[in-house]
């Protein structure tokens, strides 16, 4: 095997991230990625998480798997995050995601960590199967 088929072999399963302005630069991801593919989709400090929803439904649209961001400290309270969250799940069938403290010094909202987040009970409520933390 060639160095770019070991390269190519080695990225079969990989996966990427995305912000929703580096994904706006994308005509089409099936152009660049292999379908199924898992896409993480940001969520930063400063955005509206509508441009995070508009992402992962774009990418859900184009065959990837898209993993949205959450940062605790830039969810504002709960009725916001489990509006997100079902929208996730019910318009893409989101089944993972990546809760993050975030960003932010200060919280904009009612939760400074991800523990907070967690006790919420609210992914295993909306079929998150797969949860990475940071």
């Amino acid at each position: 095997m060639s160095d770019t088929q070991n390269i190519i072999k080695f990225l079969e399963n990989c996966s990427v991230e995305v912000t929703p302005g580096g994904a706006a630069k994308i005509e089409n991801f099936r152009d660049v990625l292999r379908d199924g593919t898992t896409v993480f989709v940001t969520f930063l400090p400063g955005s509206d998480i509508k441009t995070t929803v508009a992402t992962v439904k774009r990418l859900h649209a184009e065959g990837m798997k898209p993993v949205p961001h959450f940062a605790a400290r830039s969810i504002p309270n709960k009725a916001f995050f489990e509006e997100n969250l079902k929208i996730f799940q019910d318009e893409c069938g989101v089944d993972e995601a990546l809760l993050i403290g975030g960003g932010v010094d200060n919280p904009v909202g009612d939760f400074s960590s991800s523990m907070e987040i967690l006790r919420l009970d609210l992914f295993q409520k909306y079929g998150i199967k797969k949860l990475g933390i940071a």
